[in-house]
């Protein structure tokens, strides 16, 4: 639906390279999602299975505060749950959540070999009024066989991260990474074996706000 570069609405561009949207529209409709539900008293956290199959693994939960980065407090959920179904697997009370709405409450769904399924975050604050730590990231370059990767370490929670190198296509866009956790993307382009970290644009939410 692009027919020159231009902001649209299209999540394809018009050199057919998913836009960041693409990413989070993927996300959307994932086989396992996990979402929040706010009913004025209690946050529940939510597991849609669509999938024929049953799902065993962890939820990871972590509210952070927004302003220092550091996590407020954490758990570690088992998660059992049949095919097709929508799971609550957690609930908390809005008013135990740290004052002013300074946090950030993210969940994280791992395998029982602890890959990760799925990722969400939700916080009652607009993001132009969060206020977030300069972004510390590690990035690596990894060259095997078949395809290139990159390799991106954080050490503090960074928000929207997002890579850019003409004429490369990297696996995922617009994703967060709390303090400790990597993530592997699979780039795609012709020259994706010359890349260097060093030539990559790196850009985040942190970097704005």
């Amino acid at each position: 639906n692009d027919c020159w570069p231009v902001s649209s609405w299209a999540i394809v561009d018009s050199d057919t390279k998913p836009k960041i949207s693409y990413h989070f529209v993927k996300n959307s409709f994932a086989p396992q999602l996990i979402y929040f539900n706010n009913d004025g008293t209690n946050i529940t956290i939510n597991l849609l299975n669509q999938t024929q199959f049953d799902l065993k693994g962890k939820l990871r939960c972590s509210i952070l505060d927004s302003i220092t980065g550091k996590v407020v407090s954490e758990q570690n959920l088992k998660v059992n749950t049949k095919n097709s179904t929508i799971t609550e697997i957690s609930s908390m009370f809005l008013k135990e959540l740290p004052a002013n709405n300074n946090w950030i409450l993210t969940a994280i769904l791992l395998d029982e070999s602890n890959n990760t399924i799925c990722k969400n975050y939700y916080t009652l604050k607009h993001w132009k009024h969060i206020t977030l730590e300069k972004p510390q990231l590690k990035i690596k370059v990894i060259n095997k066989k078949e395809f290139t990767y990159l390799l991106i370490k954080s050490q503090n929670p960074v928000f929207f991260i997002d890579i850019y190198y003409p004429n490369l296509t990297f696996s995922d866009r617009g994703f967060f990474l709390l303090t400790g956790e990597e993530i592997e993307l699979k780039i795609d382009g012709g020259k994706s074996k010359l890349l260097k970290a060093s030539d990559l644009n790196i850009y985040t939410l942190n970097d704005y706000l």
